[in-house]
Formats: C-alpha cells, sequence, structure tokens
C-alpha cells in the first residue's frame, strides 16, 4: 500500500473498529451485526432475560430484534415485509427519566401507580409507531377502527382521539404533560392515570386480529433494566409476569442487576424458567467467544478492505508467541549464559551432564534452576532428578514455565511479559466483544503509526502494548462509571498490585495467584454491608469477575464466590490473564485496600511471604503516587 491508501485504511479501520458501543455505530449496526449463538432462543414468544456486563452485545442484540433491525437485516428479502413471524419495539430505559418518578413528596404506592401509567403511555406510543412506520410501506394493508382508537383515547386520557394520527399526537402531548407535571408533583394535583397494562392490552387485542399480524408475535425490548428502582423494577415485573399471549419482553440487565423479583404483589415472585428464560452471555459463548470475535472483526475488516481477497484473516494479525519464543524475547538467553559458565567451573558437574543440560531449551534450564532455589536443591541435584524421571520433570516443567516467564524481567525496564496472539486476545477480553474490538483497535492502529504495512502481522510487542494501553484506559473509565467508580479504581489498583508483585515473584510460591475469596469471618454487619455494595458494584461494571465456590448454595451470598480482576486489567497490572489460583481475605483487607492502600498491600504481601518494595512496572508508574500515600 501506498501512503495515501495506508491513510485510507486507517481512517475507515478506525471508524469501524473504534465503535465500541452500539449507539455510536449508527445504520451501520445492522450491516455489521454478527448473530451469536444465541440469538434463536429470543426469538421465541418466552420472555426473556439477557445477562451481560458492558459490552457483551446486549444493545446490538435488541436493536436487531427489533423492527427496524430486522427490516435492515432482510432488505433484500422480498417476501420479509409480508409476513413478520416478530415485532420487535426497542425501549431504553434512560436514568433521567425514570429517575424522575423518585422522592419524599409521594409514597411509593402513588409512585408505582405514576410510573405504571408513565410505561402505558409510553409502550402504547411503541406500537403506535410501529403501525405507522409499518402502513407506510404496506399502505393497502388492513388498518385498526376509529372506534378502537376511541376506546384507547379514553383509557389512556387523551381527550377522545378521534383516528390513529389523532391519538399519535394527543399521546405525545399527553407524555409531555405527564413528564412536566412529574417534575413539579409537589405543586401538582395528580393526573389522571390508566390501569397498569390497560391501555396496552387493548391495542394489541385489536393489532393481533389484523390479518397481517394473526400469527406475529410481539415484543417489547427492554434495555439497561438495571437502571430502574426496586419499586419500578416490580411495576415491571408484573408487567413480565403476566404478559399472556399478547405480546412478551426481551430484557437486557447487567449481572447483579436484577434486584427485585417480587411482582406489585407482595406474594408474587418472578420465576425462572417458569416466568422467563434466563441467557447468560458468558455463559453461552464460553468456548465459542473466539470464533464469534472472528466473525466479528472478519465482518468488519471486510468492509474496511472491500472484501479484498488477499488480506490475512484476523488471526493473522495477532500471531502468538510460544513460551520458549517469548522466554528468549525476554532474554532469558543472558541468564542461562551466565549459569552454564558457573557450572562448567563447578568439578562436580560432570562434562557429560553439562553438554546434556545444554540440549534442553533456555526456558527448560531457568525453569530447572527456579525449581532447584524453590525445592532447597542444588542445580545438579534437580538435574540428577530429572535426568531419573523425565516424564515426572516435564510434567513439572509444563506446570511451572509459563509462571516463571513473569519473573525473567523482574525489576528491570520496558516490557516484562507478552500478551502476545488471537487467543489470547480473546480470553483477556473474556466474553466481551467490545473490549476485544478495543484491543483489536488499539493494535492496530499502533501498528499503522509505526508505520507498517496493514496486510502485515503486529509485532509482539505492539500487541503487549495495546493490550496494556486498553487495560489502562478502562481502568481509568471505572471511575467515571458510578457512585462508587472511585473505590473501585483504588480496589483495582491495591489487588493488581499485590497479584503483579506475587507473579514476578514465583520461585516458592504458588504459581499464577489472580483470584481471591472472602473469608467467613464477619468483622461486623456494617462492613461487611459496605464490602458486599463495593463487590457488587464491581461486578456490575466489569472491574471484577466472581466465579461460583465449590459450596455455592446462594447467589446473594458473596463468600460463595471467588472473584478476579477482570482480565482485560491483566496486562496493566502483569499478572496472568488466565483463571487460575487464589488467596484469602477478609472484609477489612478489601475495604482498607480502598482507605490504606500502600500499608494494606504490604500486610497482604508480607502474609504471602513477599516485598512491597518491588519496583512498579513502567506502564504503572502513572500511579506511583498512589502507591506511595502512606509512606509520606
Amino acid at each position: 500500500m501506498n501512503e495515501e491508501q495506508k491513510e485510507r485504511f486507517r481512517k475507515k479501520f478506525s471508524d469501524l473498529f473504534s465503535g465500541y458501543r452500539a449507539e455510536w455505530l449508527g445504520p451501520e449496526i445492522f450491516k455489521l451485526f454478527t448473530e451469536p449463538s444465541y440469538f434463536p432462543q429470543l426469538t421465541t414468544s418466552h420472555p426473556c432475560f439477557i445477562m451481560g456486563g458492558r459490552g457483551t452485545g446486549k444493545t446490538t442484540v435488541l436493536r436487531s430484534l427489533s423492527y427496524q433491525g430486522q427490516s435492515a437485516l432482510h432488505g433484500s428479502d422480498p417476501n420479509f415485509g409480508r409476513h413478520w413471524p416478530f415485532v420487535g419495539m426497542y425501549y431504553r430505559i434512560n436514568t433521567n427519566r425514570v429517575r424522575a418518578f423518585s422522592g419524599p413528596e409521594l409514597t411509593e404506592n402513588t409512585w408505582s401507580r405514576l410510573f405504571a401509567h408513565y410505561l402505558n403511555l409510553e409502550f402504547t406510543d411503541l406500537v403506535l409507531k410501529f403501525l405507522d412506520w409499518y402502513n407506510v410501506y404496506n399502505p393497502d394493508a388492513t388498518k385498526l377502527s376509529d372506534e378502537l382508537f376511541k376506546k384507547l383515547s379514553v383509557s389512556l386520557h387523551l381527550n377522545n382521539g378521534e383516528d390513529q394520527v389523532g391519538v399519535i399526537k394527543k399521546l405525545e402531548l399527553s407524555r409531555l404533560e405527564f413528564e412536566a407535571t412529574i417534575n413539579n408533583i409537589a405543586d401538582s394535583t395528580h393526573p389522571p392515570l390508566s390501569v397498569q397494562g390497560g391501555p396496552i392490552d387493548l391495542l394489541l387485542s385489536a393489532v393481533k386480529e389484523l390479518p397481517q399480524f394473526i400469527d406475529t408475535s410481539f415484543f417489547f425490548l427492554i434495555d439497561e433494566y438495571e437502571n430502574l428502582d426496586d419499586y419500578q423494577q416490580r411495576v415491571m415485573n408484573t408487567l413480565i409476569k403476566h404478559c399472556g399471549e399478547l405480546y412478551s419482553f426481551k430484557v437486557s440487565i447487567r449481572e447483579l442487576g436484577l434486584t427485585q423479583r417480587s411482582t406489585l404483589n407482595e406474594h408474587e415472585q418472578l420465576v425462572h424458567p417458569a416466568d422467563y428464560k434466563l441467557i447468560n452471555i458468558t455463559d453461552e459463548l464460553e468456548g465459542r467467544f473466539g470464533d464469534f470475535a472472528s466473525m466479528v472483526c472478519e465482518r468488519r475488516l471486510d468492509s474496511v478492505l472491500e472484501q479484498d481477497q488477499h488480506r490475512p484473516k484476523i488471526e493473522k494479525y495477532f500471531p502468538e508467541l510460544s513460551a520458549d519464543d517469548e522466554a528468549s524475547k525476554l532474554g532469558v538467553a543472558g541468564i542461562i549464559e551466565h549459569q552454564i559458565k558457573k557450572l562448567s567451573k563447578d568439578n562436580s558437574f560432570k562434562q557429560n551432564d553439562l553438554e546434556r543440560l545444554k540440549q534442553f531449551s533456555p526456558l527448560e534450564i531457568y525453569t530447572l534452576m527456579c525449581r532447584a532455589k524453590a525445592e532447597n536443591k542444588t542445580i545438579l541435584q534437580k538435574f540428577s532428578e530429572a535426568k531419573k524421571d523425565i516424564s515426572k520433570w516435564k510434567e513439572q516443567y509444563d506446570n511451572y514455565k509459563y509462571s516463571y516467564l513473569f519473573s525473567i524481567r523482574r525489576n528491570k525496564r520496558g516490557i516484562r511479559k507478552y500478551y502476545t496472539g488471537w487467543r489470547v486476545y480473546t480470553q483477556l477480553a473474556a466474553c466481551n466483544i467490545r473490549y476485544l474490538l478495543e484491543l483489536v483497535d488499539q493494535a492496530i492502529i499502533n501498528h499503522l503509526d509505526s508505520g507498517e504495512d496493514p496486510l502485515k502481522p503486529v509485532s509482539p510487542d505492539i500487541q503487549t502494548k495495546a493490550a496494556q494501553i486498553t487495560g489502562q484506559k478502562n481502568l481509568r473509565e471505572l471511575e467515571g462509571l458510578s457512585l462508587s467508580g472511585a473505590k473501585l479504581t483504588r480496589l483495582l489498583l491495591s489487588i493488581g498490585r499485590v497479584f503483579q508483585v506475587m507473579a514476578e515473584d514465583p520461585v516458592g510460591h504458588t504459581p499464577e495467584v489472580n483470584q481471591f475469596h472472602l473469608s467467613t469471618y464477619v468483622y461486623s454487619p456494617d462492613l461487611h454491608n459496605k464490602v458486599t455494595n463495593l463487590l457488587r458494584e464491581g461486578i456490575m461494571h466489569l472491574a471484577l469477575l466472581r466465579y461460583p465456590g465449590s459450596k455455592l448454595q446462594e447467589q446473594t451470598d458473596i463468600r460463595q464466590f471467588d472473584y478476579a480482576i477482570h482480565p482485560i486489567f491483566a496486562p496493566f497490572f502483569g499478572f496472568s490473564h488466565r483463571r487460575k489460583r487464589k488467596i484469602e481475605l477478609s472484609d477489612n483487607d478489601i475495604w482498607n485496600l480502598v482507605d490504606n492502600p500502600s500499608e494494606t498491600i504490604r500486610g497482604i504481601l508480607k502474609r504471602q511471604n513477599r516485598s512491597f518494595e518491588e519496583e512498579l512496572p513502567e506502564q504503572m508508574k502513572l500511579f506511583a503516587e498512589y502507591y506511595a500515600l502512606q509512606d509520606r
């Protein structure tokens, strides 16, 4: 490519791969849509909750289920518009709107009735807008009767709208007036309210009798359900529980975002799987995320390179380093050379043993040296054991070689550990397509900025630095994500430092520690609640991942789970991204890692027989002041 072509490629690539959020892509979202494996489950009439963190594709899936999305996806099919198997109507829970329905001015019961009426207005408007859209493309289709619109007008207190056009106009005005009233509810009389779900049932029962929609399922696609207050979730849960044959709900929600399972009837619960199907995106994509991510990226690359048949597959852009190659790049040869010289002068080490040792790879020799130190043996003793039972040694080598990569460049400048390869990138993303796109975007843009050919593979150094930058970016963004954002950032900085120091000092210790679980001792109920809420926020905002513990009995008990920093942050801190081993932390440890970081980090590391005085990796030095906070 010449320079002009490279610049054109860079701009187009950045436009498509930087669009991590569905909202940023506009109409392009449907052109780039890749159907996930669980998509067919959403097209059934059963209510569904789609659970996943930020960036797992919930919004994209819901918008692709919408009638606008389906129309765009099937635009070239002349038969699609004649029969709709389902009609999805997308609705995003807007925090600014729903938070207006709260305050001390009214009782929760009154707020519930007001909010239920607001939902009637919103959902009725969604249905009418679909019908208006449909009639534009199908002017000869059977229409709803004016009599129906008169009934609908009465149901919603719209002052006798006479037909569809009149009801749509009056509905919009009514909603605006209602919102204005809610904002001044303390100074206003309560407006007349509709029965929860009544207008929706009235309208959709009539729509379902139209010949073009007799066999059509209608879905309300509710995005960001976690933005609802508890009482608002109970209102919505009631609609979901009793939606019946006329319509159904497809709901996106973050893990732990469903804070209420009861309805307006306190003795009635939303029960899985009787009332809804739960689709956990991580579970659904587990083991298949690499293939799904490849398809997503391939579609974008086709758009960038206009389906150039000569371009490599996305996996080829990100070659992986073998453990031996990585050890070589990290400089293990210099360490081994020095050790071999010492052994050649050791009379107890026979010449033929020395020659046989040299047949081992440099990483294998380094691992042998580390295991000898860990087992308090000489290198000769450890080598003799390895010779005697080579299969046992190979097993030990395979178990430890990855963890010892972290110690080769301990306390040195530059890259101390590489994070390279498509498989590694998909593991860092942990079933989160947004994180995967960020990694790819950062790596290839850095690749182009370094003057490399867009069709050539990305170097291990650029891949690693891109992963570090992506982790740092998401760490900084945590602060603005929630009320607990600053605390979450401090918690990650502290635990990340603990795991980083432990990773670089693996000799004589349990390898690849990157998880924690909570001790059973409760210092105080108040502290326990604060820690519970902080961990809940961490999970909802993908600062942390949680995994069921071996004795899991109750989903809400935080002590029955193991926790890990999301692997997207592993390259920034410099510890293993693979789910491995854990340490125990107390409520007090967790809270003090936020409030008193340096002293608490030092104490935890001391319990693990490590030193806090390890030098910070270069990418972490931006936070040197944070780690020195208590040392002043």
